[in-house]
Parts: structure tokens; C-alpha cells; sequence
């Protein structure tokens, strides 16, 4: 019966956290890379460029998210240091977990890797733009910030 909760009642706290931070800005971190997303979601953007939020483009390497916690971790951390740095304009953020955060379908394939790595990326008027798991190759390793992955609630 625990199979068919879905993870927004499960991880109710970073959820309804995430919603405040993103529902009011410009992402879409939520509707094309959340836990709530399908990986046959993941596998139709990757395969024909349609979003899990039914825009079209090209297709790409497609990532979800396993957690809000883990979501909520990285774009919390992404703010705090764009706030910290104070440069007021965009930059993307580039973590690596210590545990697979995500999936990712490779691009015109339905081939899935798990991710340790997430971009965040922050426009100058320091709204989340987006934030997704990645290949780990798709990063330079000079430019990633660790972070240990929380797990529990913490707010």
C-alpha cells in the first residue's frame, strides 16, 4: 500500500517548501524534473524533445529528481551562495552529491544512468530558473561543489 503514495505526501515538508521558493518564480525545476515526473516522461523528452510539461524542443538528455529533500537541498544551498556572492546575475550552480540524487535519460536513446551531480541555475533577480540532475560527464569537476545528501526532514 506504501507503493502508491506519492512522493508530494511522503516528503510533504520539502515539497510544500519547494512550492514557496519555485511556485512563485520562473521555474520549471518542478513540472519537468521532479520526483512527480515519469521516467517514460524522462525517456519521450529525451527520445522527441516533448517536456514531461508538454513543451516541445529539441530533444536532450532528460533528468528527474528521486526526492524533494534532495531537490530542496540543492536550491536552498544555490540561493544561499548566490546571496553569499552577491554578484546579481546568472549563474548556474553545480553540486555533487555523495549519493545518487537522480536519473537521467541519455539523449535520443531511453539508456538511464544515475546521477550524483544537479545544476541550479539562478537568474540575476535571484529566482530558481531550473534545477536537474546531470551526466557527470556533462560537468567540469573544478566547477562542483560536495554536498552530503540529507535524507531526513530537517524544517
Amino acid at each position: 500500500m506504501i507503493k502508491l503514495l506519492t512522493p508530494e505526501i511522503l516528503e510533504s515538508a520539502p515539497y510544500y517548501k519547494l512550492l514557496d521558493v519555485l511556485l512563485f518564480g520562473i521555474s520549471h525545476a518542478m513540472e519537468r524534473h521532479g520526483p512527480m515526473t515519469t521516467i517514460a516522461q524522462q525517456i519521450k523528452r529525451a527520445k522527441n524533445g516533448v517536456s514531461p510539461d508538454g513543451i516541445r524542443g529539441n530533444p536532450v538528455h532528460s533528468g528527474r529528481w528521486n526526492s524533494y529533500y534532495t531537490l530542496l537541498q540543492a536550491v536552498e544551498t544555490a540561493k544561499q551562495m548566490w546571496e553569499k556572492e552577491g554578484l546579481k546575475k546568472k549563474k548556474c550552480y553545480v553540486f555533487k552529491f555523495d549519493k545518487s540524487i537522480g536519473m537521467v535519460v541519455k539523449q535520443l536513446t531511453d539508456e538511464r544512468e544515475k546521477s550524483q551531480i544537479a545544476f541550479v541555475v539562478i537568474n540575476k533577480q535571484s529566482h530558481v530558473i531550473t534545477a536537474f540532475p546531470v551526466l557527470e560527464s556533462a560537468v567540469n569537476v573544478n566547477d562542483v561543489v560536495p554536498l552530503t545528501m540529507i535524507e531526513k526532514e530537517i524544517f
